[in-house]
C-alpha cells in the first residue's frame, strides 16, 4: 500500500508500478495522514516536491500549488486494509501522529 497526498506523486506510484496496481497487490490511496479525519489543504512545492506538506510552506523562496486533500486516521486505513508488514514513514512533522496511530491500531513495529 502507497499513501500519498500529491496527487501527480499518487499517480506517479501508478504508473511506475502498473501490474501491481492492476492485478491489486498494490493499493494507492491519494490522501493525507492525520490525527483526525476530513479534508486539508496540501501544499504542493513546484519545483521540490520533497518539500511539500500539510504544514502552511514559510519558505517564500520557492512557488507552492494548494490542493484540497482528504485527511484520514492511520488506524482506520489499517482497520480497511490489514496491518502493513513494511512502514516507511514521511510526513513531515507529523511522524509521532503516525506511530501513535498505529499503536492505536495494534501494529508493533518488529525489529
Amino acid at each position: 500500500m502507497a499513501i500519498e497526498a500529491n496527487p501527480a506523486l499518487a499517480e506517479h506510484i501508478k504508473s511506475r508500478f502498473p501490474a501491481e496496481f492492476r492485478s491489486g497487490k498494490l493499493v494507492v490511496l491519494n490522501l493525507a495522514v492525520g490525527s483526525e479525519a476530513g479534508r486539508a489543504r496540501f501544499y504542493v512545492a513546484v519545483n521540490n516536491d520533497k518539500i511539500s506538506s500539510l504544514a502552511r510552506p514559510a519558505d517564500d523562496s520557492n512557488e507552492f500549488q494548494e490542493v484540497d486533500v482528504e485527511v484520514r486516521t492511520l488506524s482506520s486505513i489499517i482497520a480497511e486494509h490489514g496491518a502493513p508488514a513494511f512502514v516507511k514513514i514521511d510526513v513531515e512533522g507529523l511522524d509521532e501522529v503516525v506511530l501513535h496511530e498505529m499503536f492505536v491500531a495494534g501494529c508493533m513495529p518488529r525489529l
